[in-house]
């Protein structure tokens, strides 16, 4: 008898354990913000799920399981479930002992190593908003001898390494190739290769967020990579000639004089460019949008073109007409524009639209940015003259952390201008040098044009600097230091 009370006991209890398993549900968090892909498994045993792409999770468990949450480069998270009401998981950074270690002094690389630069400014790996993986040098270097992406295989999840290039979105996406930001220059599919042990940073966002301005060549995500490779402070660099008022300088002072400049450089439209600059430095606005508007006549669907018109029809108080001129622009272009152009162009009309009151006049434009007493953030436009031809840009922050691309091309217009943005969180002397490729003895003008406190909302004239290229050889330059 005592031997059917046992065994009746124990099915007993395991009718008990089984009937009573139930569904549990739950959210996960990091920073404020859901986190899909958390690996979520019972302690002991192989049963396991994962959150959705909405932080979202439900497992089937039983009063006394413990769960573990898991997730590359956080805590593990372990939850003794004692019932069945809903969970709030939050995630933490296992930088937080990581930079225990390095205030100690072990290794300062490790902390230094938490800020990233990308093409389009600095990103602070511990405080981003959306999914992403920051792994340090010495980490990508443990991981694999033969690259970054062999290091990320098995790190990121759902990375895979094809001919083509490297895929970062989970099963069910088209695919779309990862795009690699290598110290700020940009390559699609698979990059050339560096050296693993160069490599100081490795940021990697699967998705393709709008705050990072990629634009549509981020639609399989963005691979962002550090290395060491930066400008060593003892090269002395030559300077630039760059263009100064000076009482030598004579220009057309009037309509018949300006007519037969014009005429006579029609086919030179730099030297144009060059004139209608120096009669904006003069403040002779109605001739300065002369002759930009005869460069439009002569190039409808180039974007200096019309932001040169618009600068010229703001500087003589034209707002609403400087307006439609950017309007004409989109119209043009239409399904054509690139995203660089069009991000260049809206960040001129929204700061037109709020800062020059027409605000209460043009209906319909919807805006994301706050123009407020913002100060410090710092936009800088870089236009480039020669299209067949390349220069590299190289900004180095205060941490002496650098930023490089490239203008000018053999195929794709547009590559003539760029934009970088401060945010004002580095503060410090930024510098601004420029690279001529090898065998090229160039002929033409880089514009720079600096516009300080460009969130705010008062009018500050934009800093605009003109730099000559006079068959200039290959080689470093300096272009400008600007303090922070």
């Amino acid at each position: 008898m005592s031997r059917l009370y046992l065994l009746i006991k124990i099915a007993a209890l395991l009718f008990f354990k089984v009937s009573f398993s139930q569904e549990l549900k739950g959210n996960i968090y990091f920073n404020g913000k859901p986190l899909p892909n958390v690996n979520i498994k019972i302690n002991e045993t192989t049963k396991g799920t994962s959150s959705d792409v909405n932080g979202k999770f439900k497992i089937e468990v039983n009063i006394g399981d413990t769960l573990n949450f898991s997730y590359v480069g956080m805590k593990i998270q372990k939850i003794g479930i004692k019932n069945y009401k809903p969970l709030k998981i939050y995630m933490e950074s296992s930088v937080n002992e990581l930079q225990e270690i390095v205030l100690k002094g072990i290794d300062k690389q490790l902390l230094e190593s938490r800020k990233i630069i990308t093409r389009f400014g600095e990103i602070d790996m511990d405080k981003v908003g959306y999914t992403a993986y920051a792994y340090t040098g010495k980490e990508i270097q443990s991981f694999s001898a033969i690259g970054v992406a062999q290091a990320l295989v098995g790190r990121v999840p759902n990375l895979q390494i094809t001919n083509s290039g490297v895929i970062l979105r989970p099963r069910g996406f088209f695919e779309k190739y990862a795009l690699w930001d290598i110290d700020g220059i940009l390559y699609d599919g698979n990059p050339p290769y560096f050296d693993p042990s160069t490599v100081k940073s490795v940021f990697v966002i699967p998705s393709n967020t709008s705050s990072l301005r990629y634009g549509s060549r981020a639609a399989g995500g963005v691979i962002i990579v550090n290395t060491y490779n930066y400008f060593k402070n003892n090269i002395s660099l030559k300077q630039l000639d760059y263009y100064t008022k000076n009482d030598d300088d004579i220009l057309p002072n009037n309509k018949e004089e300006l007519s037969e400049f014009v005429e006579s450089n029609s086919s030179k439209i730099n030297n144009l460019r060059v004139l209608a600059f120096k009669y904006e430095e003069e403040n002779n606005n109605v001739f300065a949008l002369r002759i930009n508007r005869y460069i439009i006549s002569k190039n409808p669907n180039d974007i200096k073109s019309y932001r040169d018109v618009a600068k010229s029809l703001i500087n003589d108080k034209q707002y609403r007409n400087a307006w439609y001129n950017y309007l004409e622009y989109l119209r043009i272009k239409d399904n054509y524009i690139s995203d660089l152009e069009l991000n260049i162009i809206i960040n001129d009309m929204e700061r037109l639209y709020h800062v020059y009151g027409l605000k209460k006049k043009i209906k319909n434009f919807s805006t994301s940015k706050i123009f407020s007493d913002i100060k410090n953030d710092i936009r800088i436009v870089f236009e480039w003259t020669i299209p067949n031809e390349k220069i590299n840009i190289e900004i180095i922050n205060p941490k002496k952390q650098s930023v490089k691309f490239t203008l000018g091309s053999n195929s794709n217009n547009s590559e003539q201008i760029d934009e970088f943005f401060i945010n004002g969180d580095i503060l410090g002397n930024w510098i601004f040098n420029a690279k001529t490729m090898e065998g090229s003895n160039l002929n033409g003008t880089l514009k720079v044009t600096v516009y300080k406190n460009w969130l705010s909302s008062s009018k500050n004239k934009p800093i605009k600097k003109l730099f000559f290229f006079r068959q200039t050889k290959e080689g470093y330059y300096r272009l400008f230091k600007m303090n922070v």
